[in-house]
């Protein structure tokens, strides 16, 4: 569990990471942080475009090891 202040520096570090990722071709907060209703118990929602599709996997897994590390 994460608490609002980290929900809120992880979903800021992705935002990043999407924006110097140059496979990446948009990004939207979605969910409730869109219509800014979040509270303590929220997740994070995230939509990303994909300027390739046949990257699909490359971004996936670069991805993944960005958020295990």
């Amino acid at each position: 569990m994460f608490t609002p202040e980290e929900r809120d520096r992880l979903r800021s570090d992705l935002l990043q990471f999407g924006a110097s990722d140059r496979r990446i071709s948009g990004a939207a907060v979605t969910g409730s942080a869109a219509a800014e209703c979040e509270d303590r118990w929220l997740d994070i929602d995230l939509a990303f475009g994909i300027v390739d599709i046949a990257e699909l996997q490359n971004v996936l897994s670069d991805w993944t090891k960005h958020m295990y590390g």
